[in-house]
């Protein structure tokens, strides 16, 4: 008997931020495994007034006998400025605290990693965005069990990632975030479990390493909690940075 997938919960629209009945804006197929993706078009809202424009994308992988074994949520960045408005990781960071928390929190690792520990700093640099649109994975699971869907699963999504990349024309692609992090554990990490939440999220990291090509952050305190990058354009790359550490006074 196939297991079904328990993937179920996590396909509904308010995890997706789309709705499912609407015809699909893109769809693909791998082996016994389908994609169908709705791509919302570059939109101003909130963040105009910050030089931004944001790109929404959904995404449900199915295979046939198990249903739907993947799930997840992207946002494309875009940076628009005009004669008002000059896009800056501190304006990133207001727009995306207008939007949701999540989205927030993401921002805030963005300027972080490319602006340094200074959040003085931060409305001084474009960076990354100079480069070309950043993408943030908000949600990536995958319950997807025997070997040839696994690879079906992720050769899909990077399908996505180099479609995303095909439509954006002349605009190039700085780089793709995500942080790993097991879903089973959201809201739900104590004493108890931490031990075995930290080895699912390193199994995690080194899923996302071997699939996709994603390499753990170059900030120490970032990566360990999970973050990683895929870099597109290499003058996008973010200056390696490591947790700072009392040093012991010299007698």
């Amino acid at each position: 008997m196939i297991e079904p997938s328990k993937i179920e919960r996590y396909s509904d629209e308010r995890f997706l931020e789309t709705s499912t009945s609407r015809k699909p804006t893109w769809t693909a197929s791998h082996g016994d495994c389908s994609a169908r993706a709705w791509i919302s078009g570059l939109r101003r809202e909130f963040c105009s007034d910050f030089g931004f424009l944001s790109r929404t994308v959904s995404f449900l992988i199915s295979q046939q006998e198990r249903g739907q074994v993947a799930v997840g949520n992207l946002h494309v960045w875009r940076s628009h400025p005009d004669d008002e408005h000059f896009p800056n990781l501190e304006g990133f960071l207001n727009c995306c605290d207008m939007i949701s928390q999540d989205s927030y929190n993401s921002a805030y690792v963005v300027s972080k990693l490319w602006g340094g520990e200074d959040e003085g700093q931060w409305g001084w640099t474009d960076k990354p965005f100079a480069y070309g649109d950043l993408i943030i994975f908000n949600r990536l699971v995958s319950d997807a069990q025997k070997s040839k869907d696994i690879s079906a699963v992720w050769a899909l999504v990077n399908e996505l990632l180099h479609h995303l990349q095909r439509i954006s024309g002349k605009h190039l692609t700085s780089a793709i975030m995500l942080k790993a992090f097991p879903l089973e554990f959201e809201g739900n990490v104590d004493a108890k479990n931490k031990k075995k939440f930290e080895r699912r999220k390193r199994a995690l990291m080194r899923h996302y390493r071997q699939r996709m090509g994603f390499e753990p952050v170059p900030n120490s305190s970032l990566a360990k909690e999970g973050w990683m990058l895929k870099l597109i354009n290499s003058f996008a790359a973010p200056e390696k940075r490591r947790r700072r550490t009392a040093r012991n006074p010299e007698i």
